[in-house]
């Protein structure tokens, strides 16, 4: 299905004539679920991917179902699914009857690895029940012989969360829990940080993650410089892709990028007065680009700045801020050649800014689509949820393809300049 090419305008957040143009948008996939998100490929591509749920005839309504399996398309840079499969829950998973959270998978062309965390009641000696909680990580095909049998991890009366992100060696998980009741959660005991990686040979790999831990107990900072990232003791640390970067984030955007067991290679980048933002972070030139949003102080009703920053890979800035609009939030970035191209958002449309390879706006804001924002927590986005809906890649000859998931669709905009 195509859609009529937006023409570009100098109606954006800045009144002057855009560098840039669209020259096609189109729907490359249809009926996408709610839940869907994007994961940047190093070629170019994008795995759409999202849960698939079957219910029963007659289920429950008020019983939360588990997946049947994860649903998979493959977009390559010009726009073409390459590869659409539904990958079948592990039957662990499948057959669960009882309380089921954190689900999530990760596909690879060799495995696709899901996680869950399953509750359940337990009785002491003296009586009291509990809660134990349990992590299984497992190989997804339903029939129990893809892989080996599912790897867990096990703890009494705890809160206990789970991510996972694709690496070159396999998929890992990010696993953190501590005490649900008494006196040890009272006092904010530590976390227990851990992982798991999957390994496309079908083996698993744990450990502990002492830096993490150790930053939940002590509330110090990894490198020394400024206060902990950790808005307090006890915050559960958080796993992400973004733009294809594996990062730890905490709960104050103090942010990692990490190794498949879950080491950090960079960081930490602290960004305390950003209220949202994305990033593109690539560590072997020791360079991390953001977009971040900057509230007015007093003006409630006006968007905040948008502004444009450029880091080291120990989170040391490599300048000052440039601010090159005002909107909701910065939903994608993406380095080229010649510069920088952002896709942000204001409360109604969203837009397209180019920088030069110093940070400078090259023209006006490029209207891409208008689209209601209702927050500044953009899925995706640092101080958002984590489900990535929208990216951006460069493509050879000054141009950028942006794709997202607009209303139960993927939407591709090719997006050309002239400078």
């Amino acid at each position: 299905m195509s859609l009529v090419p937006l023409v570009a305008v100098g109606g954006g957040c800045d009144r002057y004539e855009p560098p840039c143009d669209v020259v096609s948008q189109s729907a490359v996939l249809e009926g996408l679920a709610a839940e869907a998100e994007l994961e940047p490929l190093p070629n170019g591509s994008v795995v759409i991917r999202w849960l698939r749920y079957d219910p029963a005839p007659g289920a429950d309504p008020w019983v939360q179902p588990v997946p049947a399996g994860l649903e998979v398309a493959v977009v390559d840079p010009d726009g073409f699914v390459t590869e659409r499969t539904v990958v079948a829950s592990p039957r662990e998973l499948s057959e669960r009857k009882g309380s089921t959270h954190d689900v999530g998978a990760v596909w690879t062309p060799e495995r696709t690895v899901f996680h869950w965390v399953e509750e359940s009641l337990a009785s002491a000696p003296d009586g009291a029940q509990t809660t134990a909680s349990r992590l299984v990580v497992g190989f997804g095909g339903g029939d129990g012989t893809v892989g080996a049998s599912p790897f867990t991890v096990e703890c009494d009366d705890c809160v206990l969360h789970a991510a996972a992100v694709r690496f070159p060696a396999g998929v890992s998980v990010l696993f953190s829990h501590r005490p649900r009741h008494g006196a040890l959660a009272a006092e904010g005991a530590a976390l227990e940080v851990g992982f798991v990686l999957a390994s496309p040979d079908g083996s698993f790999t744990s450990g502990k993650v002492p830096w993490l831990a150790a930053l939940s107990s002590s509330g110090s900072s990894a490198s020394g410089v400024g206060s902990s990232p950790f808005a307090g003791v006890g915050a559960h640390p958080e796993l992400r892709g973004v733009a294809g970067t594996p990062l730890v984030l905490t709960q104050a955007h103090g942010v990692w990028a990490v190794d498949a067991w879950l080491q950090p290679v960079a960081g930490p980048l602290l960004l305390t007065d950003a209220a949202v933002a994305t990033l593109e972070w690539n560590v072997a030139s020791n360079r991390v680009a953001t977009a971040s949003t900057h509230a007015h102080e007093g003006n409630v009703g006006e968007e905040p700045d948008l502004r444009f920053r450029v880091f080291d890979n120990d989170g040391v800035p490599l300048g000052g801020p440039q601010r090159f609009s005002t909107g909701l939030t910065a939903r994608a970035l993406a380095s080229s050649d010649s510069g920088y191209g952002v896709v942000f958002a204001s409360r109604t449309t969203q837009y397209f800014a180019l920088l030069d390879s110093s940070g400078v706006k090259v023209g006006g804001d490029l209207r891409l689509s208008s689209q209601p924002v209702a927050s500044a927590q953009s899925p995706g986005t640092l101080g958002g949820p984590p489900r990535a809906t929208e990216s951006l890649t460069p493509r050879s000859g000054r141009g950028y393809v942006r794709l997202a998931i607009e209303q139960s669709r993927a939407v591709r905009t090719e997006i050309v300049c002239a400078r």
